[in-house]
């Protein structure tokens, strides 16, 4: 029987969308760095090189990688305007399905959100979307070794054992897959809708978790 439910954020409860690179570009802007139409593209290359290359979020070792593969002067106090910024990327409103899921799980469940991001910046973004009263824990990849690696989804785990918990997401490889891998069960949460091989439970609207949890 489950007991606690492990939420992705990005693009599984809120939406990532393009227009929130500015809050990156914004904070170039204030440390007087200029932008241009190219700025988004470097970050967003730069941005996956250091995150293909490191299994792990610094704030020092993410300037320094960023500013090496971008030629833009990245310091952490950049970085952490950055994510300040990025706790008010967010939509004008929650979905309403969302919201009612998450209530009528939490009264079942433990819930708690797996991220591969900052902390900080990622229960910004769930306090300004007003989902954060649902979550008991927020686990973010500056602690922990990130998804899809086996050390997150057990640290994610807290005191539950492997049987009584669950990983939903929407990346395959990187929540479904490397949940799996560290024995865990896991719920696909397939928006695009792509064909996969595999046992996991798979829905196509979050709704659907009130009908099977």
């Amino acid at each position: 029987m489950y007991k606690r439910i492990i939420f992705d954020l990005d693009n599984t409860l809120i939406d990532w969308k393009d227009e929130y690179w500015d809050a990156w570009e914004n904070a170039l802007r204030e440390f007087n760095i200029e932008t241009n139409e190219s700025t988004r593209a470097k970050v967003e290359n730069a941005l996956e090189v250091y995150e293909s290359n490191l299994d792990y979020y610094k704030k020092d070792k993410m300037a320094e990688s960023i500013s090496k593969t971008s030629n833009y002067p990245i310091t952490v106090e950049i970085i952490e305007k950055i994510l300040e910024n990025l706790k008010y990327a967010v939509p004008e409103k929650i979905d309403q399905s969302i919201v009612d899921t998450l209530k009528y799980l939490k009264d079942k469940y433990d819930l708690v959100i797996l991220t591969n991001w900052f902390v900080e910046s990622q229960r910004g973004r769930l306090e300004n979307t007003n989902l954060l009263q649902f979550f008991s824990e927020v686990y973010g990849a500056e602690n922990f070794l990130v998804k899809p690696n086996k050390e997150s989804f057990i640290t994610a785990m807290g005191e539950y054992n492997q049987n009584e918990c669950v990983m939903i997401g929407d990346s395959y490889k990187i929540d479904i897959q490397g949940a799996m891998n560290a024995g865990l069960d896991a719920i696909f949460y397939n928006r695009k809708k792509v064909k996969v091989d595999s046992n996991c439970k798979v829905i196509y609207n979050i709704e659907e978790l009130k009908k099977i949890l």
